[in-house]
Formats: structure tokens, C-alpha cells, sequence
């Protein structure tokens, strides 16, 4: 399993698919860059599953190519991590604010810090995306290393 990371990625996606139909909370509230988005938690699961059973597909097809399991690894590993420290993030966020009092003056700083630590954890997960990239291009410098030898 170890050498085929596609089947862990085959894995978490069936486990958020299944995860989809539990009934934890019905949305998600996310308020980011002044834009209050209010997202369905099944949808939410349902796409993370697609996205992992894609990469999954990424992966298979191109294992020859990618020489470096460990950035495969990585990119599963924090693609899958991110979202739910994001979810847990909000939904802490959204639970805390029936604790607050929003008039208060610390409450901006608390709207802000959430902001921030929201916007950090959007952009790592943007940055993730190019680990497939960057581990092809990797390889890629190796065959043609290996072949010019």
C-alpha cells in the first residue's frame, strides 16, 4: 500500500461518501473575504470524495511517472487533513458565537483572527494542488538525468 498511494486516496473517498450521509450538522457556515457562503455538509463530503476519487485516477495513471512517493503521500495527507481542520475550525467558530457578546470591542480582533487563520488554511490547500505538478516535473528531470548518464 505504501508504494500505491492511489488506494489510500481510493479509500478516504469512500469514507467521505459514506460520511455524507451522517447527519453531524445540516451546513456549513463560512464567511470569507466579506462573502458569507452557507454550504451543505453532505455536498461538501460528496465533493471532497470526488476530488480524491480524481486524484486517485491522477495517480494511477501517472505512478510510472511520479518518483517521489513521499510528495504523493504529502499531497494526500494534507489534502485530506486541511478541509476538516477547516470544518472544525468553523464549526467552532459558529458554535462560539452564540458565547460572545458581538458589540464588544475584542470582538473585531476575534472576527479577524478567524479570518486569518481561514485564509491561511485556503491557501495552503491551494498550494497543495501543485505537489502532482511539481512531483512530475521532479521525475521527469530524473529520467532525463538518468538517460543523458
Amino acid at each position: 500500500m505504501i508504494s500505491k498511494p492511489y488506494i489510500f486516496s481510493i479509500l478516504l473517498a469512500i469514507l467521505f461518501f459514506i460520511g455524507s450521509f451522517l447527519r453531524l450538522i445540516e451546513t456549513i457556515d463560512i464567511y470569507l473575504f466579506d462573502t458569507y457562503y452557507i454550504v451543505r455538509y453532505d455536498s461538501l463530503l460528496k465533493t471532497l470524495a470526488a476530488f480524491f476519487l480524481i486524484f486517485a485516477a491522477v495517480y494511477k495513471w501517472l505512478d510510472k511517472y511520479f518518483k517521489v512517493k513521499l510528495l504523493t503521500w504529502l499531497h494526500i495527507l494534507f489534502t485530506a487533513t486541511i478541509p476538516m481542520l477547516a470544518t472544525w475550525q468553523i464549526m467552532s467558530f459558529n458554535q462560539s458565537l452564540a458565547l460572545i457578546e458581538i458589540t464588544s470591542s475584542g470582538s473585531s480582533q476575534y472576527f479577524a483572527a478567524y479570518q486569518k487563520q481561514l485564509q491561511l488554511m485556503l491557501m495552503i490547500f491551494i498550494l497543495l494542488q501543485i505537489f502532482p505538478a511539481l512531483n512530475i516535473i521532479i521525475s521527469l528531470l530524473r529520467i532525463k538525468n538518468q538517460t543523458v548518464k
